[in-house]
């Protein structure tokens, strides 16, 4: 499954976060809101440095979380090599 992190979600980051928040935690707070829009009945999501979970289904992180400032796509997969796959495909361009 592609998710799309919009600017929308960085917005969003930011009006929820402190002022002095460091920008990791916008990045995550901004893939939090993506994943909470493919998955409005999920009642549980986290996003953090080691995995992204939706419900207790664990999914591999994308390198791209802590990359990009602005909208990006990245895979959400339960396989690290289709997730780092579309990473580096996504950042030479190819993706």
């Amino acid at each position: 499954m592609i998710i799309e992190v919009r600017q929308e979600d960085f917005d969003y980051a930011r009006g929820e976060c402190p002022d002095d928040a460091p920008w990791w935690m916008l990045q995550e707070f901004a893939a939090n809101r993506a994943l909470r829009r493919a998955f409005p009945e999920a009642e549980i999501i986290k996003v953090d440095s080691a995995r992204m979970e939706v419900d207790d289904r664990r999914f591999h992180r994308s390198m791209q979380l802590y990359l990009r400032r602005g909208p990006y796509r990245f895979r959400l997969s339960r396989s690290k090599l289709q997730v780092r796959l579309y990473d580096v495909l996504h950042v030479l361009g190819w993706g």
